[in-house]
């Protein structure tokens, strides 16, 4: 068959097409344009026609769990896509579906829909990216509170804040400092006083062989020793005696 031959058949179906879309059978609408785009892919107006066709049908079959449209669908991209990808997809469906440059009899409630998809997809990413920020902002300020409140815990608790810490109150008492004489018990200050005494007092060697340093507070005493001691010892006790009181 001749290429005109298919032409005439792609024009009879997209007429086909055209009047399916008035009777509300959009489905039908576009599969008559997907068989005039197979028999001629170049018949005038043909690919915009489809494009409004997909653009009804997106926009009746594809909803959100939530019962809402799919406006993501009705652009033909991707949840995550970003703003660049959706603002080039949607400048490019409003070409395609605008009534000035398509002359199919969907291209006005198609270019409409184009518009409401556009502006639900901005307004929920201008929504998303405020709750973002303010979810940011006050994610911020608590950690901002916490590290504060962990900086003043750790300074009270440090040594030097506790150090230079000090409760308010009366001051403490003086010191007083006690000297050796005044911290010692009535018996304790004779005592050292005896210690004293005898401490001061001269020494004398005994020139005989006991070599015993007396004191004459120790005279009493060795005299007393003369007494008791044996007649042998008692040469030797004499001479310690006279050295001592000499």
């Amino acid at each position: 068959m001749s290429s005109s031959s298919y032409r005439a058949m792609a024009e009879k179906a997209k007429a086909r097409a055209e009047d399916k879309f008035r009777s509300n059978d959009v489905r039908g609408a576009r599969v008559q344009a997907l068989k005039a785009q197979s028999l001629f892919p170049a018949l005038p107006g043909l690919a915009q026609a489809l494009t409004a066709y997909n653009v009804h049908l997106a926009a009746a079959t594809r909803k959100l769990p939530s019962g809402g449209t799919d406006w993501h669908a009705v652009l033909d991209v991707p949840p995550t896509a970003g703003t660049d990808a959706i603002k080039k997809k949607f400048k490019r469906l409003c070409l395609l579906t605008h009534p000035d440059k398509n002359p199919s009899v969907a291209a006005d409630g198609a270019f409409k829909l184009v518009v409401r998809a556009w502006d639900a997809i901005s307004s929920s990413s201008s929504s998303s990216a405020a709750s973002a920020a303010a979810s940011c902002e006050s994610q911020s300020s608590a950690f901002e509170s916490r590290r504060r409140s962990t900086r003043s815990d750790s300074g009270r608790d440090s040594p030097t804040a506790q150090k230079n810490h000090r409760p308010a109150g009366p001051p403490p008492p003086p010191t007083v400092m006690l000297t050796p004489a005044q911290d010692r018990s009535p018996a304790d200050r004779r005592r050292h006083k005896n210690l004293s005494t005898a401490a001061a007092a001269p020494r004398m060697s005994c020139p005989t062989a006991c070599n015993a340093a007396q004191t004459p507070a120790s005279a009493s005493r060795s005299k007393e020793a003369v007494s008791w001691t044996s007649e042998s010892s008692a040469p030797v006790a004499r001479r310690c005696t006279a050295a001592i009181w000499e």
